[in-house]
C-alpha cells in the first residue's frame, strides 16, 4: 500500500459527539472564573448522593465567589 500523505494540519472530519464536546469545551474555556467555579460546586452539590451511597462522605464547596 502505498504511503499517502494528507498534509499538515489535516484532521479527519469530526462525528456529531465529538463535534459537541469540542464546542461544549470551547464554550467553558471562554467562561469567566467565577463561573467555572459554580459550575464545579453545582456538579459537586449533585455528587453528594452519589458519593453517599457508597459510604463516601464529601462536602462541596460553599464559599463562591460574588458577582
Amino acid at each position: 500500500m502505498p504511503d499517502v500523505s494528507l498534509g499538515e494540519g489535516w484532521a479527519p472530519p469530526l462525528s456529531a459527539d465529538a463535534y459537541a464536546k469540542k464546542q461544549f469545551r470551547q464554550r467553558m474555556a471562554a467562561l469567566p472564573i467565577e463561573e467555572k467555579v459554580r459550575c464545579i460546586v453545582a456538579m459537586q452539590k449533585r455528587l453528594v448522593p452519589i458519593y453517599a451511597a457508597r459510604g463516601i462522605r464529601v462536602r462541596p464547596w460553599r464559599s463562591v465567589p460574588a458577582d
